[in-house]
């Protein structure tokens, strides 16, 4: 009896682990690195939210940083130069014009004109021609210090200045900069992002910040901070019910905001590498690691992150990403531009 118990229980056990092995790998992990081919389930239909790469251009003038588009251009920036690019439907690029007597560490614009941030001279604004994506340099404004990022609201423009703070300025009709307010909370900052109704920094040692800006002034007012989690705050960036935080040492973190503009952090995910760009669109969150390459992460309705997918392409840091309805860009240090299709 005791003899037969055994053979029974050791049938049992192999007959587990042949239903173990017939599983497909991909349905035993998540958010792992899948080479840009988008992870999938069982049946091998990709998983909402997968990562496909379609496309990359490297372009000369040393590694990249930044990259904004405005519907019509994508934009990128970097060590020695930035440069207009066309996209089709099909994710191909097409390069427009470079102007390689500029580096920037950020770039961004309100469909007038492009902002750089320029990391040893300040703000730059540039005019592109519609037609050919020709860019000229209109103005610049030096604040002292290293630029880092910039970002507008469509009332202002807001230059994340590394110790010099936070900067505000306007913009007159023909792209002139007029600085109006800064505001040093300390350390560095390096990121800048607002969601209409409060401006929030990620400020290095500091966290995250969030302020209120007065309308007819420009005037920056600090309203709340959250330093404790663990690494070096890079960049900040929202959904419309979230904002968050992209960091070194700690990965991504979500925080609530208040009427108040008072910071509550929610949840983080380290996904093994630094966290130093960060994105939003309706559906996911994107983060970008120094060797960590891109990670796509879902958002429940509290606040809490889900790793999805992730593709690390050649090159060194991911340092930025962006994207439109179509598709998303990565600016990926010497590995260049990027062009990623969301399943």
């Amino acid at each position: 009896m005791k003899k037969t118990i055994i053979l029974l229980f050791n049938a049992i056990v192999i007959v587990i682990i042949l239903i173990t092995l017939s599983c497909p790998e991909s349905s035993r992990s998540s958010g792992s690195d899948n080479g840009g081919r988008g992870g999938s389930s069982g049946n091998n239909t990709p998983i909402p939210g997968s990562l496909i790469l379609i496309n990359s251009h490297n372009p000369p003038g040393g590694s990249v940083y930044s990259v904004w588009g405005d519907g019509k251009y994508i934009y990128l920036a970097g060590a020695n130069s930035i440069h207009s690019y066309s996209v089709d439907s099909s994710g191909n690029l097409t390069h427009r014009d470079e102007d390689e007597n500029i580096g920037a560490f950020g770039i961004w614009g309100d469909r007038n004109y492009i902002y750089i941030a320029n990391y040893n001279d300040g703000i730059y604004s540039y005019s592109v021609d519609s037609l050919s994506g020709k860019l000229t340099q209109i103005d610049s404004n030096d604040p002292g210090d290293y630029s880092y990022d910039v970002w507008g609201d469509g009332k202002y423009i807001y230059l994340a200045n590394s110790d010099g703070g936070i900067h505000s300025y306007s913009v007159n009709s023909s792209g002139y900069l007029i600085l109006k307010y800064s505001d040093d909370p300390g350390y560095y900052v390096n990121g800048v992002w607002g969601d209409g109704k409060y401006i929030y920094l990620a400020n290095a040692n500091g966290g995250i910040l969030s302020y209120s800006v007065d309308n007819s002034s420009g005037k920056l007012t600090h309203i709340d901070s959250d330093d404790s989690l663990y690494g070096y705050a890079v960049t900040v960036w929202g959904d419309g019910n979230y904002i968050y935080l992209a960091h070194s040492g700690g990965g991504i973190s979500s925080y609530s905001v208040d009427d108040l503009g008072d910071l509550t952090p929610i949840d983080s995910h380290y996904p093994g590498s630094n966290g130093v760009a960060i994105w939003a669109d309706a559906n996911y969150i994107y983060l970008g690691c120094n060797d960590g390459g891109i990670h796509s992460y879902s958002v429940d309705d509290s606040g809490n992150l889900t790793p999805i997918d992730s593709h690390n392409p050649p090159g060194d840091y991911s340092y930025d990403i962006w994207g439109d309805k179509n598709f998303i860009y990565l600016a990926n240090g010497d590995g260049g531009l990027h062009v990623y299709k969301i399943e």
